[in-house]
């Protein structure tokens, strides 16, 4: 009796120990569980969050492109025919537009205060304007012949001629469509009116004497450039980035010369420049290509004394 009572509790005890490995290992099997879940929830969260930071730079480069060949082509001509106002730029000041109109950064803006057409349909019209001309451009028929362009309402945009003057406050223009009251204009300069750049506007210099050499002083170095010699001024006066040039570009000449930098000589017949014989067709003087201003400006800026 006592041996079996004995052999009853061996074996509940052996029992016991089963059960308690099996509830320790279920344990441990729960535990790695939740381990790789929390692994898996943090390689969710590390692709879900590359995901959305590729998906937010794509975005922000949406907007973004690459000037093409085509875009850089336009650029250039736009410089080339209407100017810029990049300081940097080679062809500042330069554009076959400021070579025929110059450029006035004083020109005032007028606005329309009325229009009457002066022929049926309308090509000539009747302009009232203010300001008045005298007061803003000294002899008020020097508007007659200037080129007008609009700068606000339908007729943004849209350019027509000043074909007559008929008082201080009136002029009459090519009409123009769309054109209302309030609108507002700008006149472009006289043709050809200017001197060169450089004038000094000595008016007591003797027959023959060069009346180009006006000098600008940088603010910053203090060295004084000589502006006919000088195609941007922004590349040697660090300090000077105004539109305006003394003198004005629109010269009543043109040829291959520093004042005329697009311009190049292109020979129609063999010619000798300088000892060297040039054939028909070569060009001597290409455009924006002045070697001997190059060397002028190298050797004064040697000696750290260009004026």
């Amino acid at each position: 009796m006592r041996k079996a009572t004995c052999s009853s509790r061996t074996a509940g005890a052996a029992f016991a120990h089963r059960r308690g490995g099996s509830r320790r290992g279920v344990l441990l099997l729960i535990v790695l569980s939740l381990l790789a879940m929390f692994a898996l929830i943090g390689l969710t969260f590390v692709i879900l969050t590359n995901h959305a930071r590729r998906s937010a730079e794509t975005a922000g480069r949406a907007e973004q492109y690459a000037k093409g060949p085509e875009d850089k082509a336009e650029m250039a001509l736009m410089q080339c025919v209407r100017g810029t106002n990049n300081p940097a730029s080679v062809l500042r000041n330069h554009s076959l537009l400021e070579d025929l109109y110059g450029y006035d950064p004083t020109v005032p803006f007028f606005t329309v205060n009325g229009f009457a057409p002066v022929t049926t349909g309308g090509q000539l019209v009747n302009v009232t304007i203010t300001p008045g001309l005298t007061a803003t451009l000294g002899n008020r028929l020097s508007v007659v012949g200037r080129v007008l362009t609009f700068t606000t309402g339908l007729a943004r945009g849209k350019s027509t001629r000043v074909v007559g003057c008929v008082n201080d406050t009136m002029i009459q223009i090519v009409g123009v469509p769309d054109v209302a009251v309030n609108d507002q204009f700008v006149l472009n300069g006289v043709a050809f009116s200017g001197t060169g750049f450089g004038y000094i506007g000595n008016t007591a210099a003797a027959a023959g004497d060069p009346l180009l050499t006006a000098d600008l002083i940088d603010p910053i170095s203090g060295l004084s450039f000589p502006r006919a010699l000088a195609p941007n001024l922004a590349n040697l006066a660090s300090g000077y980035v105004n539109d305006a040039v003394i003198g004005g570009a629109n010269e009543d000449y043109d040829a291959a010369d520093y004042q005329n930098m697009l311009l190049g000589l292109q020979l129609s017949t063999a010619t000798t420049i300088g000892g060297i014989n040039y054939p028909t067709g070569t060009t001597p003087i290409p455009s924006l290509h002045r070697p001997e201003l190059v060397y002028y400006w190298f050797n004064q800026l040697l000696t750290n004394t260009p004026g």
